[in-house]
């Protein structure tokens, strides 16, 4: 990969020595990614037809078999243009409403291989197309859709045609939801604008009759309707049921409601009706049974447990009803008798939180349906192999030898988390999963990789967590790190750690030591960052609207921005890229808008300048995560709204091998030290030789099979293979050559360039005179005590003592080439030292602040004093032990009082302040412009702006909003948001003042829908900016 000159050196001696800038042709190599299969993600309709269940799950139309119908048998599938919402059939033709992918006609004349006839597409000048239903009478289908109510003549289903389209809605954000027909009647449901009725006794031409709702008292948010006599059985949103009495269909009449009953509702977003019953489909809980055969008095008399899997759709077809169960799939029920019987079911694995790819088995992270295992040899056709239970929510997955690590949630599910759980499952037998042991987290684990036996998992609120995975029976958290923002994701950077922070940017830290992790660096360099992918020395950030940066990390403690890859508009919308993969030089990115989106691949050997190769434009759903297995060269992409997209990832022309690295070793009686940065099959680097001379210089060539043939400059050649052994052998310069790998490139530590110089003595000091040997012993005996250190002032004293015994030692060969490492080894340890300890005297808390401040200013002083001493190494080297010595006093005191710092305090919420709120499914971004009297009554405004789809809500803070607290300061109370015409209700649980992170943090709960999020504000400035309330 394409480096750029860094003026600070970190690292190996050929960074220091030969700033490498690789500006040689190269040929960007042929690759492709292609959409195999998506499955699971969200039931959202279910309807059965001749003996055929046709369903809507995720991004796909399913076709079953229900002959038997305890045991549906799937036919076949297509995968929709859109998220299927809802079907109407004709003939052997479907006809499917697919959100942004308009209304899709299906020939499923042959059920086991459905055709896409025609779509059509409802955008407009000012609004992006989302249809929600379809109903067919005749020779037109009725199409609900957020941008009016459409009339398509589908005479011929291969090319509908619009015919008409009323748009004169009192609401311009009416969101059509639903259509029912009845009679020369059309029942239109809208869920910001009520109930309207369409006369459509001339079929072509739809005329408006009415509309209903009250908005004063919040009667308006209607989803669904079902007709019986006179009344009209209404889904009524926050208020449950609504009965109107449509006798006059010019003027409806409310006659009754109900909310509640003997359990609790979260929202009725469906409803069918049978003789004299209503069967609620409540959006969060179970199904209701409301007794309607006095619609005045409408009583719920039971209720179907759903076990916690949220409801999307019902359908009814005389007593028997279906109800998409989201996470569970379709359920069949018989309602003719006494009890509601679930009769059948077509399962799903519901939302896919994570996925890793292993052997021939796709792993996936499936919420609360737990693990599911499926055979992909052919990942067309996906088999499911297993299944398991888990005690936590299943929220993100890594692969690592036999076993599968699990971050996970505690409780129903994202939304009522309080912890989680690091789950270790064996799966030795894919077939056969078995828990193999687990532990306790706190925050809320969404994510998490594993290196060396160690789990480093992301926990959302409460940053980072180390876990120690040796015994997989008995795992054990050595760590964790509160990170200021919502740490969704973290990947490694050899030993430091990046951690992708939300809206807090990244932070970096050094986990080297894993009992202790310190962190080097922290803050915004791109947008709300949902993910961090790293590969050589760059990290690929997702900041969602503000598009992918590729940051350069070769300073782990001062990261620099780099360039940024522009999200794809699609259809006038900006995009939003929501997560990426990095590999083998290459970049796999996903990119969203609304439920629509795709994957592009990068090729990143010139990380400055990413040329794109390829991309698949098929995705749907709000995307998760991204994983890419290069075994099976398989990339998963994770939704929770349209389950788990699989594509082949075709890369040419790549080397078996990777020689990313630092490489020591000899050729003839020259020493050679080399350093590679591999992209492809292309090499450059740098390479010391230290023969009766010491000389540096650099590489350029090619890797074809196992072996690299390179130019040296300013002249020379070499050729070396890799072993079985993993050492590099052949010729440099005609002489024969023999290497092995010590190290990162970029990322050689202390401990690795000494352990480097002291195997090379060990090895060569026989070889010398007798007064060299005196000196190589001293270095020798130096670097082990460096080696075997506590801490890494005492490994940079000995350090220092072996850098003095060879500095007068006329040193050559290996050996030679080995010392080079040794100084900028240590400049580069006591450069992360320094970072760490500025981060440490500057967050610790005012009490304790004066105390660690004085030693850190001792040890900059030291460093300064250091840098002057460059020409004489041992003394520059013992005075960055020095320097190191008293940064560890910082470490030592902020580790001993940072838990008696109080992680809240006081302060007046007044002023202009941003941030987010994380509901789990949907991220918002905030910004709220407040004040607080002198009694502590908060005023002000709220914008919430949905990250996914760019809508927002404007809401205010009621009169009961107060900030309380004698000495942590705590905000309750209400904000009042609208939706449509409709007050929704956003409880303020709990908003304290970190004084860490000096932001606002706590817990929003929305009260109609029981939905909570969690929330973090920080304040921008005192004066609400111009322009604060424009929201383009």
């Amino acid at each position: 990969m394409r480096h750029t000159m860094r003026a600070t050196v970190f690292g190996s001696a050929l960074v220091m020595i030969v700033l490498l800038v690789f500006t040689a042709a190269q040929a960007v190599p042929s690759a492709s990614v292609d959409f195999q299969y998506n499955l699971g993600g969200s039931a959202r309709y279910g309807m059965i037809d001749a003996g055929k269940l046709y369903s809507l799950i995720g991004g796909r139309l399913f076709i079953a078999d229900v002959s038997d119908i305890a045991h549906p048998v799937e036919l076949g599938s297509f995968p929709t243009p859109g998220i299927g919402r809802r079907i109407a059939k004709k003939d052997n033709v479907l006809y499917l409403a697919c959100s942004e992918g308009g209304m899709v006609t299906v020939d499923v004349s042959d059920p086991q291989k459905p055709k896409q006839l025609a779509q059509i597409i409802f955008d407009t000048s000012d609004r992006l197309g989302n249809t929600f239903d379809v109903v067919v009478r005749g020779n037109y289908a009725y199409v609900a859709d957020h941008t009016g109510l459409h009339t398509v003549d589908i005479t011929n289903p291969a090319a509908p045609v619009l015919k008409t389209s009323f748009t004169g809605f009192a609401n311009s954000r009416h969101l059509a939801y639903d259509l029912m027909l009845d009679g020369n009647y059309a029942y239109l449901c809208c869920e910001g604008d009520g109930l309207y009725v369409f006369d459509i006794s001339n079929p072509a031409s739809p005329a408006c009759v009415s509309q209903w709702k009250d908005a004063e008292n919040n009667f308006g948010q209607f989803y669904q309707s079902a007709r019986n006599g006179n009344y009209l059985y209404v889904a009524g949103g926050i208020k449950g049921i609504v009965v109107l009495d449509v006798t006059d269909l010019k003027s409806p009449k409310l006659v009754s409601n109900l909310v509640g009953g003997q359990g609790d509702w979260g929202g009725a977003i469906g409803l069918v009706n049978v003789g004299t019953y209503c069967y609620i489909q409540d959006e969060f809980f179970n199904m209701h049974y409301i007794d309607v055969s006095d619609p005045g008095r409408p009583v719920e008399t039971g209720s179907y447990d759903l076990e916690g899997h949220h409801s999307l759709g019902i359908w009814n077809d005389g007593s028997r009803v279906l109800l998409a169960n989201s996470t569970y799939g379709i359920r069949i029920f018989d309602v003719a008798g006494q009890q509601v019987i679930q009769q059948g079911a077509f399962r799903s694995p519901g939302r896919v939180m994570g996925c890793a790819g292993a052997g021939n088995y796709a792993y996936l992270a499936a919420g609360e349906n737990g693990l599911k295992i499926y055979e992909v040899s052919n990942p067309a056709k996906p088999v499911l192999a297993a299944g398991l239970a888990l005690e936590c929510f299943a929220n993100g997955i890594f692969i690592d030898g036999n076993f599968a690590y699990i971050a996970g949630l505690l409780g129903a599910g994202e939304e009522e988390s309080e912890g989680g759980l690091l789950e270790i499952v064996d799966i030795q037998d894919p077939a056969k999963p078995s828990i193999t042991g687990s532990v306790e987290l706190t925050g809320q684990p969404v994510n998490v990789i594993v290196k060396d036996n160690i789990a480093y998992v992301a926990t959302q609120t409460t940053g980072i967590a180390l876990v120690d995975v040796t015994n997989a029976a008995s795992p054990t958290v050595l760590a964790t790190y509160d990170t200021p923002g919502l740490c969704y994701g973290v990947d490694l950077l050899g030993g430091f750690l990046v951690g992708a922070d939300g809206l807090d940017g990244i932070v970096t830290l050094d986990v080297r030591d894993t009992t202790y992790p310190k962190k080097l660096y922290g803050g915004v360099i791109t947008g709300n960052v949902l993910n961090a992918t790293v590969w050589d020395t760059y990290a690929a950030l997702s900041g969602g609207s503000d598009g992918l940066m590729v940051a350069d990390l070769a300073l782990p403690y001062n990261p620099a921005p780099g360039t940024v890859i522009e999200p794809l508009p699609l259809r006038n919308q900006p995009g939003q890229t929501k997560a990426s993969v990095a590999f083998n030089s290459y970049l796999l990115t996903v990119e969203t808008i609304g439920n629509y989106g795709g994957v592009r691949l990068f090729d990143l050997q010139d990380a400055e300048s990413p040329a794109e190769l390829d991309g698949d434009p098929y995705l749907l759903g709000d995307p998760l995560k991204v994983s890419y297995s290069p075994d099976q060269g398989l990339a998963y992409v994770s939704s929770q709204i349209a389950g788990l997209y699989m594509y082949s990832v075709t890369l040419t022309d790549e080397p078996g091998i990777d020689l990313d690295g630092c490489w020591l070793g000899w050729a003839g009686e020259t020493g050679i030290a080399l350093e590679l940065d591999q992209a492809h099959a292309a090499v450059s680097g740098a390479i010391i030789t230290a023969g009766s001379r010491t000389q540096q210089g650099t590489i350029s060539g090619t890797i074809s099979g196992r072996t690299m043939t390179a130019t040296i400059q300013p002249a020379g050649t070499l050729s070396l293979t890799l072993q079985d052994d993993g050492t590099l052998t052949g010729t440099i310069n005609g002489e024969t050559a023999k290497l092995k790998r010590i190290g990162d490139r970029d990322f050689l530590t202390l401990h690795g360039a000494a352990a480097a110089l002291r195997d090379s003595i060990v090895e060569n000091k026989d070889n010398s005179s007798a007064v060299q040997q005196v000196f190589l012993n001293i270095a020798e005996n130096a670097l082990a005590k460096s080696l075997t250190s506590t801490n890494t002032s005492e490994a940079l004293q000995h350090a220092a003592v072996a850098e003095a015994a060879l500095s007068v030692s006329r040193i050559t060969g290996t050996i030679a080439a080995a010392y080079h490492y040794l100084y900028p080894a240590a400049y580069g340890e006591a450069q992360l030292a320094q970072a760490a300890s500025e981060i440490m005297a500057t967050e610790i808390c005012k009490d304790y602040q004066l105390s660690l401040s004085f030693f850190d200013k001792l040890g900059d002083d030291a460093m300064a004093r250091a840098s002057t001493l460059s020409a004489t190494k041992p003394l520059a080297i013992r005075t960055y032990a020095a320097a190191v010595r008293f940064y560890e006093k910082v470490f030592e005191r902020y580790q001993q009082n940072k838990p008696n710092c109080p992680t809240y305090g006081l302060a007046a919420f007044d002023g202009y302040y941003e941030g987010g709120i994380d509901f789990g499914l949907v991220q918002a971004r905030v910004r709220a412009c407040v004040s607080q009297s002198d009694n502590g009554t908060v005023a002000g405004e709220i914008y919430i702006i949905v990250e996914s789809t760019g809508e927002y809500l404007h809401g205010v803070f009621d009169t009961d909003c107060i900030n309380t607290g004698a000495t942590e300061s705590v905000i309750t109370g209400t904000i009042l948001v609208n939706v449509g015409e409709i007050t929704a209700h956003l409880l303020i649980e709990s908003l304290q003042y970190n004084t860490l992170s000096q932001k606002w943090e706590g817990t929003i709960t929305v009260v109609e829908q029981e939905v909570s999020g969690l929330v973090s504000l920080g304040k921008v400035q005192d004066v609400c900016p111009e322009g604060w309330d424009v929201i383009k």
